[in-house]
């Protein structure tokens, strides 16, 4: 957001005795970022993630929940470099991978994107028939049940996954 401003000063000089007055425009340019969370086609926002900014010192800089519209942050600060984080994906979504940014000097702007993806589970006979019925549980590295559900007709989306980490069926 741009804010020009007129700055008028005076200065009294007592060895001369005289006082000017001196006309400046001063402008302050704050830095803009502009944050998308969508789906993995990215054609819409997702709502319902819990979202964070945190600068290099690991101090929040915002926190909010995602909507329909983008979140906007302004006068963070030029030059450095922030990470944008998913705290709690929504039902169905896959908790994406953190976001490093570095907020540029420029007075357009910046935009950061975060996508979520979806991993949906059947459970198929040998001819690919669908099997109704079957328990499955989806375990985590340290063997922690993530999710958990009996096998219908229609495909599950898995819960509480995170992208990148190694994820065990029984």
């Amino acid at each position: 957001m741009k804010q020009n401003m007129k700055l008028n000063l005076r200065k009294k000089i007592l060895q001369q005795k005289y006082i000017y007055t001196e006309t400046r425009e001063v402008v302050n340019d704050t830095t803009l970022v502009e944050i998308s969370k969508t789906t993995i086609t990215g054609d819409k926002e997702l709502e319902g993630a819990e979202l964070s900014v945190i600068d290099e010192n690991g101090k929040v800089i915002d926190k909010w929940t995602s909507s329909n519209k983008t979140h906007t942050i302004e006068g963070l600060t030029v030059g450095k470099e922030y990470t944008l984080r998913e705290d709690l994906a929504p039902l169905g979504y896959v908790k994406a991978t953190e976001v490093k940014f570095r907020v540029e000097n420029t007075n357009e702007t910046q935009k950061v994107v975060m996508i979520d993806k979806i991993v949906e589970m059947t459970k198929n006979d040998i001819g690919g028939e669908e099997i109704e019925g079957a328990e499955l549980k989806v375990f985590d590295k340290e063997g922690n049940i993530v999710d958990e559900w009996t096998s219908t007709n229609e495909a599950h989306k898995i819960k509480n996954l995170v992208e990148g980490e190694n994820i065990y069926f029984t």
